[in-house]
């Protein structure tokens, strides 16, 4: 597997590493390269949705996707929105309740114990 960040000094031909200067500008800056099997933002979106359904956990999820769990929940709040018609993502918040572990959930009718 290729290093996550690589000189491009070191593996790009002169006139290509100058034509990517002439675009970017002279200045360093991260440039992103999509492998070729990279997922588009929707596509993405959408296998969280399926694998939550297929009951991986959000870690899970997370973890091979290379993904925040913060963004699986805004992922799939979003999409629990869109399924119920009214374009709102409906979210809950989450919040400690001070016991290690065990969370409360507010949502439309008050607080859940989760």
């Amino acid at each position: 597997m290729a290093p996550r960040y690589t000189n491009a000094a070191e593996v790009l031909p002169e006139e290509l590493l100058a034509a990517v200067r002439e675009k970017v500008g002279r200045g360093g800056c991260f440039l992103w390269i999509p492998s070729v099997g990279n997922l588009t933002r929707h596509r993405r979106n959408e296998l969280v949705v399926r694998l939550q359904e297929a009951g991986h956990s959000t870690t899970a999820i997370a973890d091979r996707l290379f993904i925040s769990q913060r963004t699986v929940f805004r992922i799939l709040a979003r999409a629990k929105g869109a399924r119920s018609g009214d374009g709102s993502s409906n979210h809950r918040s989450t919040e400690s309740n001070g016991t290690h572990g065990s969370t409360t959930q507010s949502g439309p009718h008050g607080p859940e114990e989760g």
